[in-house]
């Protein structure tokens, strides 16, 4: 199984924006903790934008599920407002007001990000849309801080949405978030197990593969 992921992660392209959706009552960490592990294993740089303190929350639930959580500690930091320091902060956004918050991240990327092969791991974006004020910064922020990077070469994104959250909070983001991701890999409970579903692919290949985890 483990093995079958690594695949499907090797078959991921430089520029892809992937989102992986999940509801909050199924347990991610273990696919985040295996995304960080195959990035540490091929030498990629790992950045990870925590957005209000919910990497810590990952970190603790992989902890009582006994993962090994020293790939966090080593992994590169965005903090997007919250107090728990983890991970190596290289770069932290008290301010949430969305174009001030855009601009002070493409500084923090360019200046640590934009020469190296870089996985990225958002956590949290969800908050970042659901404390906006309107429809409209939803848009904005969608415009300034997704799109920009499709296609960007030298990065891979992985956006974790609790999609129930969304749904209810902001019904009109996660269609348009589906919309410019080139890769959708679904969570769904089964049982005791995990079903690993990939809904959208630019690659057939990837297409509509299902895994039990």
């Amino acid at each position: 199984m483990i093995e079958m992921l690594e695949r499907i992660l090797d078959n991921l392209k430089w520029g892809e924006t992937v989102l992986v959706e999940h509801s909050t009552y199924t347990p991610t960490s273990k696919l985040f903790h295996l995304t960080l592990n195959w990035a540490k294993e091929r030498g990629y740089l790992i950045l990870i934008d925590d957005i209000l303190d919910t990497l810590n929350v990952y970190k603790q639930h992989m902890k009582i599920a006994g993962l090994e959580t020293k790939v966090l500690d080593e992994s590169k930091v965005i903090k997007i407002r919250g107090i728990q320091k983890t991970g190596n902060i290289v770069g932290y956004i008290s301010r949430s007001d969305i174009p001030v918050l855009n601009k002070r991240y493409q500084e923090i990327f360019e200046n640590y990000f934009s020469r190296e092969r870089v996985i990225n791991c958002v956590l949290g974006y969800e908050k970042l849309l659901i404390t906006s004020g309107s429809k409209e910064e939803v848009l904005h922020n969608l415009i300034n801080q997704v799109m920009p990077f499709i296609g960007f070469e030298k990065r891979i994104a992985f956006y974790y949405i609790p999609t129930n959250v969304l749904e209810k909070a902001f019904p009109e983001a996660l269609p348009l978030i589906e919309s410019v991701s080139t890769t959708i890999i679904k969570l769904d409970k089964a049982g005791k197990n995990i079903l690993f579903s990939i809904v959208k692919s630019i690659d057939n290949e990837l297409d509509g593969i299902e895994i039990r985890i």
